[in-house]
């Protein structure tokens, strides 16, 4: 996972980095930088905006079955000071959980409790408690929460051995691409990538390939090619190529083709596997 989160935040950069400098019309928003998981030793730091409310919630595991939470509701961004500073509402209370991970009582401390939330200028947010003083000496540090857009594993044991299977200039070399395109489909058909980050489903792939040896690697950039031409030309006129894939027995090939989300779900992983490729100098 820590290599998942390394290479994710590395092609952040190299994917979007160049997009976001382009903008130039875009308006700098100081709210967005507070916003995300800020970490600190064994105190999680969380600050969102739902439906333009800004809060700001601190959790501290005091003990395996005990967690201290500050919740700060309706935090406001203070322009001259920079930074975002609560009413004096805040709720500080003592969750303790029971065997079952479930919260089994839950004690209010306090309710009226104000602090005061800044980056400095390394990076590190600052939390001041104006009520006990609680975040003496810490300084969190932002973290980052990664689902993978595509299981690695999955990758390796389904979309790239289907791939990597096409023998160039072999015997049925045609009809052995035929099936594997109707293998990724089915593979692509199998997860929704709609809401997938590039970055983050770039990521997944580059591990995945990185995991061949040099041989298998070139091989599978040149089927790559191969099975991206004849899907892309199945999904733009399935008729044209409807002979291609029942000469291989892949006939079912027609209900893909035909489904628009298993084409959108194709094309983020086609560009994902091509963005992997290119990085990798392929």
């Amino acid at each position: 996972m820590k290599r998942l989160i390394a290479t994710i935040m590395a092609l952040a950069l190299l994917l979007c980095g160049m997009a976001a400098l382009a903008e130039e019309n875009d308006t700098y928003d100081p709210e967005a930088a507070f916003e995300g998981v800020w970490g600190s030793g064994r105190a999680t730091l969380t600050i969102e905006s739902l439906d333009d409310v800004i809060y700001c919630t601190v959790l501290w595991g005091s003990s395996a079955w005990e967690v201290v939470r500050w919740e700060y509701a309706g935090c406001v961004y203070d322009a001259q000071n920079d930074c975002l500073v609560s009413g004096n509402d805040g709720v500080m209370s003592i969750l303790t959980y029971g065997d079952d991970g479930e919260i089994a009582s839950e004690e209010q401390v306090y309710d009226n409790g104000e602090a005061v939330f800044r980056i400095d200028d390394e990076g590190y947010l600052l939390w001041e408690d104006k009520v006990e003083n609680a975040a003496e000496d810490m300084r969190f540090e932002r973290t980052v929460e990664v689902v993978e857009a595509i299981p690695v594993e999955e990758l390796a044991e389904g979309y790239i051995p289907a791939i990597l299977g096409i023998e160039q200039g072999s015997a049925g070399a045609s009809l052995k691409l035929a099936q594997a395109a109707r293998e990724v489909a089915g593979f692509a058909a199998g997860h929704d990538l709609s809401e997938a980050e590039d970055a983050n489903l770039t990521a997944c792939v580059m591990i995945a390939v990185e995991a061949l040896s040099g041989e298998e690697v070139a091989r599978f950039a040149e089927n790559f090619g191969e099975v991206r031409g004849l899907l892309d030309a199945c999904f733009e006129d399935w008729e044209a190529n409807r002979p291609a894939f029942e000469d291989a027995g892949a006939a079912d090939m027609e209900s893909l083709a035909g489904d628009e989300a298993v084409r959108l779900n194709w094309e983020k992983l086609r560009d994902a596997t091509q963005a992997a490729l290119d990085l990798m100098a392929f």
